[in-house]
């Protein structure tokens, strides 16, 4: 008896536990589901070390005797998913062996419960109980760990427009209105872990004659390492570009809800006798879906002269 009360205490008090944060804190409605199942398991479980007790002591007069056989189900069931769900998520192997441990042991209590009943009172209740809890939680888990991550992949839409340029009062200047877009088609909404634009210059080199075959060779599969594609000729000689602008478009910590769409203004400036061919603009994003995971305190504004030791000038002189 003290083994099997033992299990279903070992196995109640975490399953409870982890029930309810998931039913509160849950970011999707089968996340809530499955909390409240693992509530209604640990329930189960607790009743069932009253029932186990009873069972013990009164013997086959006990009238608890299939609460007692369905409790240990419950936990020999819970522990049996808890295995699935950790060998599939890839955990460490001391998590994928304990599984199976307290599976094995979850198995051993329902063989002890067995052994104790003389006779299954109402095997038909019982065997239905338990089909049904089984299909309940099988289909639940299908569907909260193989179905939902395996699923089409949302993928929001940067649009790039650069304007015209502007020429300043003075003649000095010019300036490049660049508008972004992002657009979500998705039903789902996106955590901003950070969005950078760049603007590169670039020059671009002519030679009078076509380069040899061997270098451009080696300057095409060199520009293919990059992101940015760009059409390379015989005669063009391949030169990296260079930093001209570099900022945040979109503040990190803000969310893009489903089917939105967010537009931003950025304007790049340069000097009008620029050595520079042409510019290229780039607009890069970092998102994380709101359906996974929960983010607080994120992406607040931070100063090197606010909550820190910064060194007097004179450090930096010489």
């Amino acid at each position: 008896m003290s083994w099997v009360v033992l299990v279903l205490l070992l196995t109640a008090l975490p399953v409870g536990y982890c029930g309810f944060k998931d039913f509160s804190e849950a970011l999707t409605f089968a996340g809530c589901v499955t909390g409240a199942a693992l509530m209604a398991a640990a329930f189960i479980m607790v009743v069932g070390v009253a029932a186990v007790m009873d069972c013990w002591v009164r013997g086959p007069s006990s009238n608890f005797r299939v609460v007692a056989l369905i409790s240990t189900g419950v936990a020999l069931l819970t522990h049996v998913l808890l295995a699935l769900q950790t060998w599939n998520d890839g955990e460490k192997i001391r998590y994928k062996v304990l599984t199976l441990v307290l599976s094995a042991i979850s198995l051993s209590a329902v063989v002890l419960v067995w052994r104790r009943l003389d006779e299954i009172p109402t095997p038909k209740r019982v065997a239905a109980a338990l089909i049904v809890s089984t299909f309940v939680a099988v289909a639940n888990f299908g569907y909260q760990y193989l179905f939902q991550p395996y699923r089409r992949e949302a993928t929001p839409l940067v649009q790039l427009d650069p304007g015209k340029a502007v020429l300043s009062a003075d003649g000095r200047t010019f300036s490049v209105p660049v508008d972004i877009k992002l657009v979500n088609h998705s039903d789902m909404g996106f955590y901003v872990l950070g969005a950078e634009f760049h603007a590169m210059g670039e020059d671009v080199t002519v030679s009078s004659k076509d380069v040899a075959r061997t270098r451009w060779r080696r300057d095409a599969e060199q520009w293919a390492k990059y992101r940015e594609k760009h059409p390379l000729t015989r005669r063009e000689v391949y030169q990296p570009g260079k930093l001209v602008a570099a900022q945040p478009w979109m503040p990190a910590g803000n969310w893009v809800e489903p089917n939105d769409e967010s537009h931003t203004r950025t304007v790049v400036e340069l000097p009008s006798n620029t050595a520079f061919d042409k510019l290229t603009f780039y607009a890069t994003l970092s998102l994380a879906r709101k359906d996974r995971l929960l983010m607080d305190k994120f992406g607040g504004s931070t100063y090197s002269w606010r909550g820190a030791v910064v060194p007097p000038m004179d450090e930096y002189e010489g």
